[in-house]
């Protein structure tokens, strides 16, 4: 008889316990939180944002390599932003002069395929590819010798 009772109270605990768990157990979360872009900017190889020239525009003097390349570096904020995945565009009218290739997180390679920087400069847009349509432009110019950048947007 007491085997045939403690059968009967371990079914009955065994049955209260799998009632509890549904109805207060801790679920697991099966769709994390999807934390869209706030903001992405360009920044120098140190991580300082670069800033709006006087026109509000953002316009970086390049000086090139023998490789002719040039490190192009942003930020997509906040840091626990779900995806850090970005879009580069270039005008289609600047594909034979300039090719972009990402290169790892926050960094890309521009490579100018005739060797220089041309004389208007090259517009390259980032946008962030999680749907917060977030988005920062910069205008790749020449360097002038002395000093000075030629104003593309003029």
């Amino acid at each position: 008889m007491n085997r045939k009772l403690i059968i009967v109270i371990v079914l009955v605990v065994f049955c209260l316990s799998i009632i509890v768990v549904s109805v207060f157990g801790i679920m697991a979360d099966y769709f994390p939180e999807n934390v869209t872009a706030t903001d992405i900017y360009f920044t120098d190889i140190n991580g300082k944002k670069l800033e709006l020239n006087e026109e509000d525009k953002l316009v970086i003097e390049v000086e090139l390599d023998a490789s002719s390349t040039y490190l192009l570096y942003w930020i997509v904020s906040p840091e626990n932003v779900t995806s850090h995945d970005v879009n580069i565009i270039i005008p289609s009218s600047y594909n034979d002069i300039v090719s972009v290739s990402q290169a790892g997180e926050g960094m890309a390679i521009v490579t100018f395929l005739k060797g220089k920087v041309p004389e208007g400069g090259v517009p390259i847009t980032i946008k962030c590819a999680d749907g917060s349509e977030k988005s920062a432009t910069i205008m790749l110019a020449p360097k002038t010798p002395g000093g000075g950048t030629i104003d593309p947007f003029a």
